[in-house]
């Protein structure tokens, strides 16, 4: 009599259940691990909470690359007001130091178009632009990288605004903070030097007096809004 096939990947023996994961932990928050103030004790002047909610992160804005290529073949006129200066790591693969100066400062384009951005659609498979600024937009708090414009800008550091200083000039990793002195001119790309990337500069050679006369009426309705904005709050 013929005997049934054997299945070779049939299981001979039952398979165990698994055991249940075990439920995760819970978390408890400590007592109260601070002692209050003895009764009577004077409080500090600090109103009824002394804690705010933390500022939004910054909204970033346009690269420099972004505003040479909404206006190809052009120099559009930017103004540019360095905040703060400081050493971070430094990420390329073929840098010659572990380290690279960034900055923080405040972008505007006064002239020229629209400037695509929020994206990188240089690089293959990158994201494309998702927001537009307008010509005259302020953008603040933007991180800026580049050699040239930081060399070109840097030293109006040390025309800040009295009631910022110097509190972190000479800490690890900072090189000054405060609010420099805006910087005008017209932005293009230099020449590149070996295998580096061409530098982004200002020419404040080519500004005309009407440029000028341009981002003086900018500035001073900057100043209206600023000054707008602190009579509300």
């Amino acid at each position: 009599m013929a005997t049934a096939p054997v299945n070779p990947f049939a299981r001979t023996q039952p398979t165990a259940t698994p055991a249940a994961a075990p439920a995760p932990a819970t978390y408890t928050p400590a007592a109260q691990q601070f002692p209050a103030a003895p009764d009577g004790a004077a409080s500090a002047d600090i109103g009824d909470d002394p804690f705010g909610a933390p500022a939004p992160p910054p909204a970033g804005g346009p690269r420099l690359r972004d505003i040479l290529m909404a206006n190809p073949g052009a120099r559009p006129l930017v103004a540019i007001r360095p905040v703060l200066l400081e050493e971070v790591p430094n990420t390329n693969e073929n840098a010659r130091t572990s380290t690279q100066l960034r900055m923080t400062g405040d972008i505007v384009v006064l002239d020229g178009n629209p400037i695509p951005w929020g994206g990188q659609p240089e690089k293959i498979n990158g994201r494309p632009h998702d927001k537009s600024a307008s010509v005259g937009e302020l953008f603040e708090s933007v991180f800026i990288s580049s050699t040239g414009i930081i060399s070109q800008s840097r030293d109006t550091l040390g025309a800040v605004d009295p009631r910022v200083g110097l509190a972190l000039a000479g800490a690890p990793g900072v090189r000054g903070r405060g609010i420099g002195r805006w910087v005008l001119g017209r932005l293009y790309t230099g020449e590149a030097k070996g295998t580096q990337q061409p530098p982004f500069l200002l020419d404040a050679s080519s500004t005309t007096d009407a440029d000028r006369t341009l981002a003086r009426q900018w500035f001073a309705a900057y100043q209206a809004r600023q000054s707008a904005a602190v009579g509300m709050g």
